[in-house]
């Protein structure tokens, strides 16, 4: 078993990447959240 996000950072995350739905897992989530803030920092300034 992995380790899995509260509900509070899951949906902040999702929120963020303004998806309404995704993973529960750490791992997955995590990378969500990577690659908007590199989307954010590269692609769209």
């Amino acid at each position: 078993a992995g380790y899995n996000h509260d509900a509070d950072t899951k949906a902040g995350i999702l929120s963020a990447c303004g998806i309404e739905a995704g993973p529960d897992d750490a791992v997955n989530l995590n990378n969500l959240d990577d690659w908007q803030e590199f989307y954010n920092a590269e692609i769209a300034s």
